[in-house]
């Protein structure tokens, strides 16, 4: 068993790995991986992405879980996380004076299995 501080690291690490794995999947699907990790206060967008097919900036959220974890990932999504990501992207697009639609999507990996939902707003 691991003590809390182990498993901060584990959970640091293999979020981590999660993210880099997604943007290379982004890129292969033809995304434009813009940043990582942005943050805004105390919120936080895993990848910022530009969706050339749709001309679209998309806030991605990524959550990564072993493969014999009981809860797909996408279920770890909290109303509260949603405006948080909410609340940073509209301070990044403010900040970078962006005039263009953006969305949120969430990248999930569990084992071997990458998925890509788009929109993630349809959750709530």
């Amino acid at each position: 068993m691991l003590s809390p501080k182990q498993q901060r690291a584990h959970n640091t690490s293999t979020g981590s790995r999660g993210e880099g794995a997604a943007a290379r999947f982004l890129t292969t699907q033809g995304y434009r991986v813009v940043e990582q990790n942005v943050r805004y206060k105390n919120h936080e967008v895993d990848i910022i992405a530009w969706d050339n097919d749709r001309d679209e900036l998309v806030f991605i959220e990524v959550k990564t879980r072993s493969k014999h974890a009981p809860a797909h990932p996408s279920s770890s999504i909290t109303q509260k996380k949603l405006r948080s990501l909410q609340i940073c992207a509209a301070a990044y697009v403010k900040a970078h004076a962006i005039h263009k639609n953006y969305r949120f999507d969430c990248v999930t990996l569990q084992g071997d299995t990458i998925e890509h939902f788009e929109n993630i707003t349809w959750l709530f």
